[in-house]
């Protein structure tokens, strides 16, 4: 019997309702889109398969189909490889143990002794099941290994992939599975599927849609088509095709969407999805590789989570937010398909995309109507002061009004207290609020702030990463500035900011390159030397030092000097989030900060301003 023929004969594998949501025996009526992937497993003509698939689109469904045919009806030697130690304990402890009690034709393989059954390794009766993580080389040490099952492989740190298949060497008929959401087209899951775009300079929608990547190695790619119930023509599901009426709020938007056939342009409801995916199927442009690729995305799964309105939604949400991990995660966990920074503009700014955002209309030191608040940044030097004002509207859309060098650091004070500007509705703005980087000349600047105190210090960073490394990072955090020799905050210090730079940078570029958002705009006078420190950085991959793993860093580009005025930027950013300023709304009124600087309120974490936006954590 195949993979899918014992699932469904035997009625071998059970889910338990501790696991699954529909207890019982497993059906793959379903998902029927799992039974090629699954006859794979048993096909003498493949060597390896990997299923590249979105949230809810079976990934472990079928990991675990395979493994319980391993267990009843085809043993040997089997390794399980997750991304970390802790992740191995948990679906063993929480999943696979599960299953195996509750599933009568798994559960006769037990042995009688307790130490058999451990929490990485089950000494079965006819075989040994271990469980290795890809963070510890020594952990696949050691192991011949027949059947070598890769779980989440797209988040393995960089070799440990290819150094566990090593361990399959001396078995001609091993079989090795990989299974994993993509993140980028660097990772192990995207290397095995050998897509890469049809073009070079292809926009991020084009980017995800699944017709505009094309086989590129000898791995045979597969794609799920289902018949159009109109037309009939077998049709892949592409997330550009998903229409909704445009006047639909958001939050309607989940029970307003439809999907509309590229052949014939007829109305798809989730409700014909069943019908289709039963009568669907594999389809591929480049046969006859040992190497066996399937692509499934989300649009598939006939789960409720995964309706053509839901994933709409979801899709527009994380492109508001314009934050390029929240777009990440959606194409990668929806999409399947992986996201490169370069696809939201982040790697390098275009002269092209600089010369739409000056497209504006208004001029250096003119106050567009849109403008509620200014913010400034500033960066210390050792012979002079970088500083740029930035005017911010509804949405966190920003306009850069000013820009300039002052030969010390009193002249800057004096430039943010006397100088006004002209709203177009008749009053008076000046800057409420700047961020100055203390990094340089650290006593300095904080007695600066301290004169100044609508002035804050800061300092840029790399990546901040919350108390816990595994919960992510952070794009700034507040810290008391002057510590005594202990450590410890000295009464009345200060609360500074440290900057996560990598997310501003993003952030920044992001908007950027993607002018018709029309989140970021230059004045129509702006000038080249401006824009080269605008343009003087770019993101690249570069090795650890002492590890294997790659990380992402932000360098100055070939040719340019100075990025003094992109750090002020950045600076200037990061304060208006600190302080609340993201959240203004159209109908807010003009925050003119005059008197904000003869105020000196006591720095503390999370007080109520006076300024009129929300709350600022100063």
């Amino acid at each position: 019997m195949g993979v899918d023929e014992w699932v469904d004969r035997e009625q071998a594998i059970i889910l338990s309702d501790r696991t699954s949501s529909i207890s019982g025996p497993l059906r793959l009526s379903f998902t029927p889109y799992l039974r090629k992937p699954l006859q794979a497993f048993t096909n003498p003509d493949v060597e390896r398969i990997g299923f590249c698939a979105g949230a809810q689109g079976g990934k472990t469904t079928f990991t675990f189909c395979v493994l319980g045919y391993i267990i009843d009806y085809d043993p040997g030697p089997t390794m399980i490889l997750y991304p970390t130690q802790d992740t191995a304990k948990e679906v063993s402890k929480d999943r696979i143990q599960v299953m195996i009690a509750e599933s009568p034709k798994l559960r006769r393989h037990l042995t009688q002794k307790l130490d058999d059954f451990q929490l990485l390794s089950y000494s079965l009766d006819r075989f040994t099941l271990r469980f290795s993580w890809a963070q510890s080389e020594a952990s696949t040490r050691q192991r011949p290994t027949k059947n070598l099952i890769k779980d989440e492989s797209s988040a393995f740190p960089p070799g440990a992939s290819s150094s566990a298949d090593q361990r399959t060497k001396s078995f001609w008929n091993r079989r090795i599975i990989e299974v994993s959401t993509p993140k980028s087209r660097d990772d192990s899951m995207w290397r095995f599927m050998g897509l890469k775009p049809i073009k070079d300079d292809l926009s991020s929608d084009e980017l995800m849609q699944t017709y505009n990547w094309k086989p590129a190695t000898a791995t045979t790619d597969w794609f799920y088509h289902v018949p159009c119930p109109h037309c009939g023509k077998m049709i892949r599901l592409e997330y550009g095709q998903i229409r909704w009426d445009k006047k639909v709020a958001i939050r309607e938007i989940e029970s307003n969407a439809w999907y509309e056939c590229q052949e014939c342009k007829g109305t798809i409801t989730d409700g014909d999805k069943q019908k289709m995916l039963d009568d669907g199927g594999w389809f591929t442009k480049n046969p006859g590789g040992r190497w066996w690729g399937f692509h499934l995305s989300s649009l598939y799964a006939p789960w409720d989570s995964c309706r053509f309105g839901v994933i709409a939604a979801e899709g527009l949400r994380a492109r508001l937010t314009h934050d390029p991990e929240v777009e990440a995660r959606f194409v990668n966990n929806f999409l399947a398909l992986p996201f490169d920074y370069s696809q939201a503009g982040i790697e390098l700014i275009t002269q092209k995309s600089l010369d739409i955002t000056a497209q504006t209309g208004y001029r250096r030191n003119q106050i567009p109507a849109d403008v509620k608040v200014l913010t400034l940044g500033a960066d210390v030097q050792k012979a002079e002061v970088y500083w740029a004002v930035l005017g911010w509207g509804a949405g966190s859309a920003l306009w850069v009004i000013d820009w300039g060098v002052e030969q010390d650091k009193i002249s800057l004070q004096k430039y943010m207290l006397e100088t006004r500007w002209i709203h177009p509705g008749g009053v008076q703005m000046a800057i409420p609020v700047g961020a100055i980087d203390a990094r340089y000349d650290r006593k300095n600047v904080i007695d600066l702030c301290k004169q100044c105190r609508i002035l804050k210090p800061i300092q840029g960073e790399g990546v901040i990463y919350q108390n816990n490394r595994g919960a992510g990072y952070l794009p700034y955090k507040a810290h008391y500035v002057e510590l005594d020799y202990k450590g410890k905050a000295l009464p009345g210090s200060l609360v500074g900011y440290r900057i996560n730079t990598v997310y501003w940078k993003q952030w920044l570029y992001s908007r950027i390159n993607n002018p018709k958002d029309k989140l970021f705009h230059l004045p129509a006078d702006r000038d080249a030397r401006f824009e080269r420190h605008l343009q003087s950085e770019h993101e690249v991959p570069r090795r650890k030092r002492g590890s294997v793993a790659i990380e992402k860093v932000w360098e100055i580009r070939p040719g340019f000097e100075q990025n003094h005025w992109l750090d002020c930027v950045v600076y200037a950013s990061a304060i208006a989030s600190i302080a609340g300023v993201f959240d203004l709304q159209k109908d807010a009124a003009v925050i003119t900060g005059i008197e904000e600087e003869k105020r000196k309120p006591k720095d503390t974490h999370s007080t109520e301003s006076k300024m009129g936006f929300g709350k600022m954590e100063f």
